[in-house]
């Protein structure tokens, strides 16, 4: 999931902290121009979200997703 305006909302995540809040798996990465949080979730199936939540919270993004899924 792509997230560009994040306010008033928890992406699904594997880890909380006491008041509830998602962590992130990681920080402060640079994907598109961008600076995203990245969050995972693993259902009970094993499956995986990985949530990418929009630092500025702009609410607008033009660019490519493709490195997002590009493995080295």
């Amino acid at each position: 999931m792509v997230w560009l305006n994040g306010y008033n909302t928890t992406p699904p995540a594997d880890a909380h902290d006491a008041n509830g809040n998602a962590i992130p798996a990681a920080t402060d990465v640079s994907l598109g121009g961008r600076t995203w949080n990245i969050h995972e979730y693993t259902w009970s199936n094993g499956g995986h979200t990985l949530s990418f939540l929009d630092r500025s919270k702009s609410g607008w993004w033009s660019g490519s997703l493709t490195p997002s899924f590009t493995t080295a």
